[in-house]
C-alpha cells in the first residue's frame, strides 16, 4: 500500500461506525487492490465508495469525499 492510501485507510478506520470494523477492512482490501487486466470499471469504483461511506460515521462522510 502506497503512501495516501495508507493515509486514506488510517482515515477511514478512524471514523468507520463502531462494529464495522472487520466488513470496513475487507472492503477496503478490494478497493485497493490493482484492477485485473488492467481494466478500470468505474461502476466497480462507485459501489466500492457507497460500500465504505455506508460504514462510515455520518459526520465524517463529507470529508471522505473531499479526500477520496
Amino acid at each position: 500500500m502506497e503512501n495516501g492510501q495508507k493515509m486514506l485507510f488510517d482515515f477511514i478506520m478512524e471514523h468507520t461506525q463502531d462494529g464495522k470494523q472487520e466488513a470496513m477492512k475487507a472492503a477496503l482490501k478490494e478497493n485497493f487492490r490493482p484492477p485485473q487486466e488492467s481494466k478500470f470499471d468505474p461502476d466497480a469504483l462507485k459501489r466500492g465508495i457507497e460500500v465504505i461511506t455506508s460504514m462510515l460515521k455520518p459526520e465524517a462522510v463529507a470529508e471522505f469525499h473531499k479526500i477520496s
